[in-house]
């Protein structure tokens, strides 16, 4: 079977003036103008004069053509495909399903599955047509049209049960996530599928329209001999409370791993496995002092810099232990700790006389930071380090008209200063080239 000329819609635009200009073309050129979905009437109009018998089949059979001259679009195609031989008709028919309802029963066994599936990607196609193609793409060899219908939300559940019985692992993964299976072909594959087949129901969560996984699944996954399936189920934010405290005496440790990031994992063993254990994971704001002092005091610096990237909202980080790495001699911990929203007024103050640039700018940009620090910085001869200071809320107006000022006088860049008063007046972002030093005083 030929493949189409493919074209788009500036393909179209040489012959919106002169129209007659298409009978010139290649008929596959003509052919591909008559398919595409968005070739307008008076263009189709010029195919139908067109030597080439199908040209002209074709460009009576497209949507902005017959909606005018018929009523009935699937029945103007049904009429053409009844007039055809099989060979001629499969030809047609595939390249009327590009943007026609063309009815199944017209595609002989022959029709390539993967135009099988370009039909179901068809606008116009109905329903009940769609239906037909996803059964036939479910019994033919090929596993992508087989995939293609075990992800489709429009398959029946009687064709999904079966791919849940298929004997590729793939197709039994991909139905694993469709939201349609139901509840006791998941709770077959729970049972008796590959590690691979349970991840993938594992996966399936309470997150957006997707249903809660049922308990009943991860009781079963919970017992699963695969440790990765396990330890999915130890993060899953479905997983009842009962069955994570269970998990807490797993033998793998990274199962109990994955319990530490789990927001629904109770306290009392997120101090066991971090006290007993050293496993703490600083990103779960559950995760409590004790637990996350102790495994501070046990890490070297590389890795402790790294424990202390990214705090969460509402970290349980001590101050107190925040306080004692301030002095840690690697200055990757001690910008963590100048970063860190848990981190005092005071040791920021310490820190701001710190050897790396890189932590007094995270002092200058800390909103705990005390006023008094961030009128030092202000001085700063670093350029970021007083831009940080001019976006910090807590920097006093008296402050703030000083830095700019200065940075106005100053041998600063032009765009840097632009940047400088952008931030200090955002209000004024569109006019602001033209402040000036009269301008800046109004805000002390």
């Amino acid at each position: 079977m030929e493949s189409l000329h493919r074209i788009s819609k500036s393909d179209l635009e040489r012959f919106l003036e002169t129209p007659e200009e298409l009978l010139r073309e290649s008929e596959e050129i003509q052919i591909a103008v008559a398919t595409f979905s968005e070739t307008p009437r008076s263009l189709l109009e010029v195919l139908t004069n067109s030597d080439c018998s199908t040209v002209v089949e074709v460009a009576r059979l497209h949507v902005n053509w017959v909606d005018e001259e018929r009523g009935d679009f699937r029945e103007a195609v049904s009429e053409v495909l009844l007039d055809k031989d099989l060979g001629e008709n499969d030809r047609l028919a595939v390249e009327l399903m590009r943007f026609a309802p063309v009815a199944p029963e017209f595609l002989s066994e022959w029709v390539p599955f993967r135009c099988l599936i370009q039909g179901l990607k068809n606008e116009y196609m109905p329903l009940r047509y769609r239906l037909k193609l996803l059964e036939r793409l479910s019994e033919k060899g090929e596993i992508e049209g087989r995939l293609k219908v075990a992800e489709s939300s429009e398959t029946p559940v009687s064709i999904l049960e079966q791919l849940a019985r298929d004997s590729d692992e793939t197709i039994c993964q991909t139905v694993a996530t469709n939201p349609s299976l139901p509840f006791n072909s998941l709770l077959e594959l729970a049972r008796n599928s590959s590690a691979r087949v349970k991840l993938n129901i594992a996966y399936k969560s309470s997150y957006g329209n997707t249903p809660a996984t049922p308990r009943e699944l991860l009781e079963i996954l919970a017992e699963d001999e695969s440790e990765q399936v396990r330890a999915k189920v130890a993060e899953h934010p479905d997983t009842p409370v009962d069955i994570l405290v269970r998990l807490a005496n797993d033998s793998s440790r990274d199962v109990k791993s994955k319990l530490t990031a789990n927001l629904n994992t109770p306290v009392e063993v997120l101090t066991r496995l971090g006290l007993e254990e050293n496993l703490v994971n600083q990103r779960n704001p559950n995760t409590p002092r004790i637990a996350l002092a102790q495994a501070v005091r046990n890490m070297k610096s590389k890795a402790l810099a790294d424990f202390l990237k990214h705090p969460v909202q509402g970290s349980q980080m001590p101050s107190s232990t925040l306080a004692q790495l301030a002095t840690n001699t690697n200055s990757s911990v001690r910008y963590r700790v100048a970063c860190h929203p848990n981190t005092t007024a005071t040791v920021l103050r310490q820190l701001a006389r710190d050897s790396y640039i890189a932590t007094i700018r995270a002092v200058a940009s800390n909103h705990n930071t005390f006023p008094e620090t961030l009128e030092v910085l202000s001085t700063n001869p670093d350029f970021t380090t007083r831009h940080s200071v001019v976006n910090n809320p807590n920097v006093p107006p008296r402050v703030l008209a000083q830095i700019v000022m200065s940075s106005c006088v100053s041998g600063n860049q032009p765009n840097q200063t632009v940047d400088m008063l952008k931030s200090a007046f955002p209000g004024n972002n569109n006019d602001v080239c033209s402040l000036n030093v009269d301008n800046i005083v109004k805000y002390t």
